[in-house]
């Protein structure tokens, strides 16, 4: 979800700018919230504008789910359609990963609110070695009811990295399959900076336009040409012919036709008369 990793830009910016020895205070984190609101909502509307103008010019029902958080991903996996993953052919990659990023999101909308609730100057020390200093947590002036607090943000960061690295997988599998569609000269490239960059949205937006092409048929035409660019002759293969079409030339019938034929089927007897009539008749005499 691009919110989080635009929310990790100014912290990563405050520690490099500050050191260890700085932290960022509750005032200064509510700011990079709502930065990374702005930033997302502009994302939401580039992203959504995309998914509309490719679902609409494809017919598919419902594009206003590229406008809603969440549900933008599974719907671009429903634009993509049938995509590879290792190897296999899936057709729901898009809700696998919208389920995966609704599980990254709860762990770290969890992990935020454990962050602000230990924020406070108050239960930070600092510490000075070797002419540098650095603040660490005294759990001793934490008060007694949230200190479990501490504990649980590990956890927290353990259960989102592997969240993020299971919505890693899917969302690859989703917009591999989507550039391979709408780019594919670009495809693994713009899939990297999709997944690990806050930018898919107008990646999306810049080939909103681009008419779908099948992706085998286009890598065919790809090698072919390299193949003809350096020399090298390139051999049509050709559908095998019936193995029989001399005797339909020469009007004679298939050794097999035979068989074409199917049996006349079976009437039903509608005289009424019992089958077994013949035996009652000749057992009386």
């Amino acid at each position: 979800m691009e919110y989080f990793e635009y929310l990790r830009i100014p912290q990563y910016i405050l520690q490099f700018t500050r050191g260890a020895s700085g932290g960022v205070s509750v005032s200064e984190l509510y700011i990079m919230f709502g930065v990374a609101g702005a930033a997302y909502l502009i994302c939401l509307i580039f992203g959504g504008l995309a998914l509309y103008a490719i679902a609409e010019r494809a017919g598919i029902k419902h594009s206003w789910l590229g406008f809603i958080p969440f549900a933008n991903t599974y719907y671009a996996g429903k634009v993509t359609g049938e995509t590879q993953f290792f190897g296999r052919k899936m057709k729901r990659a898009g809700l696998y990963a919208m389920i995966a990023e609704i599980v990254y999101s709860a762990l770290e909308i969890l992990s935020l609110v454990t962050s602000v609730l230990i924020a406070s100057p108050e239960y930070y020390e600092t510490n000075y070695m070797e002419g540098a200093s650095s603040l660490t947590l005294n759990l001793e002036s934490v008060p007694q009811g949230i200190r479990w607090i501490a504990g649980a943000s590990n956890w927290l960061s353990i259960a989102s990295l592997v969240a993020d690295l299971v919505m890693i997988v899917f969302l690859c599998a989703v917009y591999n399959g989507f550039y391979r569609k709408y780019s594919p000269k670009n495809a693994y490239m713009m899939t990297v900076f999709s997944v690990l960059l806050p930018v898919r949205s107008f990646l999306m937006f810049a080939v909103r336009n681009k008419v779908p092409v099948d992706y085998d048929e286009y890598m065919k035409a790809r090698l072919e040409q390299v193949m003809r660019s350096a020399g090298m002759t390139v051999q049509e293969v050709k559908k095998p012919e019936e193995p029989f079409n001399d005797f339909a030339e020469n009007g004679t019938p298939s050794p097999f036709a035979e068989f074409d034929d199917a049996p006349p089927p079976i009437e039903p007897d509608t005289s009424g008369k019992d089958v077994f009539d013949d035996f009652n008749d000749s057992n009386q005499e």
